[in-house]
């Protein structure tokens, strides 16, 4: 196992300089499982509880993505990172939900991914499992490069941008569909966001609170 999950964390290192949004997304997931994995496989009750709470906070991340994603794509085309720029046109809460979104994966204070990979981390190398801790954190250096390049992409425009439109002109204007079922969806996929903004940004004061949480469940699995 050991084995499996120390390359596991260095595999989103091949979606540098990669511009398709799915691409990116898939080499990274499997980096962010190698992290979660590292924490699951060592004797450590601390070490399993910051990685579940980690899964936890990646599915929340994972999910406002795809759906951001699958809403971009299916009304304006947006498959490439060099596309991201111009959803600030469109959607301010868009706009601002993948910004702090990059931002949390790439591991910067104050938002959650810092405050996930730091304690977990800090758990291994407590752990004696001193190997692991710091592939996960050269790795997590590495993919902080990943994620801070698409945050550039997005708040960047430059003169080579303006050939870039959507594929869609007639619908000049992100969730104004008529059609009922897509409304729905899209209010839901806002309510979400917000509530992802908040959880990224007031993680560190929840913490504590989560960690008491997760700790039966985590020493439950392991005893």
């Amino acid at each position: 196992m050991f084995l499996f999950v120390l390359p596991s964390m260095f595999i989103g290192c091949f979606a540098y300089r990669v511009q398709d949004l799915k691409t990116v997304l898939a080499l990274t997931t499997v980096s962010q499982m190698g992290y979660i994995m590292s924490g699951l496989i060592v004797q450590s009750v601390s070490a399993g509880t910051y990685s579940i709470i980690y899964l936890v906070t990646y599915c929340f991340q994972l999910f406002g993505l795809l759906a951001l994603i699958i809403l971009l794509q299916n009304k304006f085309d947006i498959v490439n990172l060099a596309q991201l720029f111009l959803i600030k046109r469109y959607s301010s809460l868009c706009y601002w939900s993948l910004f702090i979104i990059f931002l949390s994966l790439a591991g910067l204070p104050p938002f959650a991914g810092f405050f996930t990979k730091y304690f977990l981390f800090l758990s291994l190398y407590n752990s004696g499992n001193v190997v692991l801790a710091m592939a996960g954190l050269a790795s997590s250096v590495l993919m902080a490069v990943i994620y801070l390049q698409m945050t550039l992409q997005l708040i960047t425009v430059k003169e080579s941008h303006g050939a870039f439109t959507f594929d869609n002109t007639a619908k000049n204007a992100l969730f104004v569909e008529r059609d009922s079922v897509y409304e729905y969806m899209c209010a839901i996929v806002k309510g979400f966001l917000v509530f992802l903004l908040a959880y990224n940004i007031g993680f560190g004061l929840i913490l504590p609170s989560i960690y008491e949480l997760a700790f039966p469940i985590t020493f439950d699995l392991y005893f």
